[in-house]
């Protein structure tokens, strides 16, 4: 009967640390499911500013390339202009000279 007892109170004893092991892991696990939840949301927040990065890029680089051939076009634009001048100036410098 006394070992019955004894036996019963080891099983007993096993038993509440077994339970004891489970709260304990419960709550691990309930812990990492939190984190795991948290770094789902900030990767799904970093993968939406990435993708508002890539439009921004897009529309910049868009932007940049429209704005180099504004500027080609003005520069050519220019060249023109300053040929254009410089040889209608150069006509009138000879006149000028041939009415000295």
């Amino acid at each position: 009967m006394q070992e019955l007892k004894v036996s019963i109170e080891n099983i007993t004893y096993l038993r509440t640390q077994a339970l004891t092991q489970l709260d304990d892991a419960r709550r691990r696990l309930e812990d990492e499911d939190r984190r795991r939840a948290t770094l789902e949301s900030n990767l799904h927040s970093v993968e939406m500013e990435l993708e508002s990065c890539r439009v921004q890029l897009e529309e910049e680089s868009e932007a940049r390339l429209d704005l180099e051939r504004q500027l080609q076009k003005a520069n050519a634009d220019a060249q023109l202009f300053k040929s254009k001048y410089e040889t209608e100036v150069q006509a009138r410098a000879e006149e000028i000279e041939e009415i000295r």
